[in-house]
């Protein structure tokens, strides 16, 4: 038997991933895993040497929907829907707001800002695909980036804090008809609380990365400028240990839970 889980299902059926989980400071190696915040173009530009870079401006079949404000609740047509766009026959990711549901692509204008590039941002969609910019409307604000193929390096623009979970699997099955997203295996790499808004990156020892997930708190929240490559950065460095600071040997950081299902 196999146990098979569903990417991220929504928070409104409550479950807990309990995870060791460290104070954040900027640069610190927790395990296998190395995560950065980085402030500087430069650092950025090096992390992204070598590596494929989404920005979001021009995805083929996918213009992203024009906004104005950061409202909550503002209903997405398919122009906005993002699920499969990225996929690239599994050598790109996925983008979901929980299971097979998509997340929002959207095009600032109007005078909003916080973009890292350009003016297009994804950000996750409510249950009823409509905008989830604001905690304080009830929404979830997570969503979550699926590699089909493993990755050793993932960054990305935060607008805004975050826990911050990786997942590797032993396989993942896509079915683009239903949709559906069927993941064999996962296994909890990784997972920190209160990682403040920026350049995130997060390089692991090997390409086992498959799934990257973010809770996000304030407003407005979304993430931009993507960065995964199957290989490290040259420039990604190893702060000594004297930097990390425990903050707990266990704490249930990210309020995530998967449906489960099996198969012979």
């Amino acid at each position: 038997m196999k146990t098979m889980r569903n990417v991220v299902t929504r928070m409104k059926s409550a479950g807990w991933l309990c995870m060791p989980v460290l104070l954040f400071v900027p640069s610190a190696s927790y395990g296998a895993i190395v995560l950065q915040v980085l402030t500087t173009p430069g650092d950025i530009a090096a992390f992204q040497t070598g590596a494929t870079v989404q920005t979001f401006e021009n995805v083929s079949g996918l213009p992203g929907v024009d906004i104005t404000n950061f409202n909550s609740g503002v209903a997405v047509g398919a122009a906005g829907q993002s699920l499969f766009q990225m996929r690239n026959g599994g050598a790109g990711f996925i983008t979901t707001s929980g299971g097979a549901a998509p997340a929002g692509l959207f095009n600032l204008t109007g005078g909003l800002t916080g973009a890292e590039s350009g003016t297009h941002v994804l950000a996750p969609l409510d249950s009823n695909q409509a905008t989830c910019f604001d905690s304080a409307q009830n929404c979830l604000m997570a969503f979550e980036l699926l590699f089909e193929q493993g990755v050793q390096r993932v960054g990305f623009f935060m607008s805004r804090p975050a826990t911050i979970a990786l997942e590797n699997d032993q396989e993942v099955d896509v079915d683009t008809s239903t949709p559906n997203i069927m993941r064999v295996g996962a296994n909890p790499l990784f997972t920190q609380a209160n990682v403040p808004a920026g350049f995130v990156t997060l390089t692991s020892t090997s390409a086992n990365i498959n799934g990257v997930s973010l809770i996000m708190s304030g407003t407005p929240t979304f993430i931009d400028d993507v960065t995964y490559a199957r290989t490290a950065s040259t420039t990604t460095t190893t702060p000594e240990p004297a930097s990390i600071a425990l903050a707990g040997l266990a704490f249930c950081a990210l309020l995530v839970k998967r449906k489960l299902s099996h198969r012979a």
